[in-house]
């Protein structure tokens, strides 16, 4: 009799032991997956982010010579801010091939040369060429009354 409570002890600690193998197996599948998730969305959050840099930037680029343009300085610190999110990518691990890409892209967008090195704002030097100061449309009264 005691044989068998023995066996039957042994089977059943043996069985509880398998399944907590399985479960602890299964919870770190779990976490590993829940790992990988979070980090292709923060991936896809920075993508995003570097997104809305460039078009800002483009609609600063684009709006210059037009009286919306914004001022050199807010250009050059939108262009800088552009180069600051692709740096952000640079802290994580990445393979060789990644790395490669990364630094492609980096490429693409610097910045040429820097203000502090000689490039000036053109829209300085076409004041200078007017005799300074920002043009208005020219707004002529016009008299409705007279027919």
């Amino acid at each position: 009799m005691k044989r068998k409570i023995v066996i039957a002890l042994t089977i059943y600690s043996v069985v509880f032991l398998l399944a907590g193998v399985y479960i602890i197996r299964t919870i770190r599948s779990a976490t590993t997956n829940l790992d990988r998730l979070i980090t292709l969305h923060q991936v896809e959050i920075l993508r995003e982010h570097y997104l809305l840099e460039i078009k800002r930037v483009q609609a600063d680029l684009t709006l210059i010579g037009t009286p919306y343009s914004r001022s050199f300085e807010t250009v050059v610190n939108h262009i800088t801010g552009m180069g600051k999110m692709v740096d952000t990518c640079f802290r994580c691990h990445h393979s060789p091939r990644g790395m490669e890409r990364l630094e492609a892209l980096k490429k693409q967008t610097e910045i040429q040369g820097r203000p502090e090195q000689g490039v000036d704002d053109p829209g300085e030097r076409r004041k200078a060429r007017r005799g300074g100061g920002r043009r208005l449309p020219d707004r002529r009264r016009v008299d409705r009354t007279s027919p």
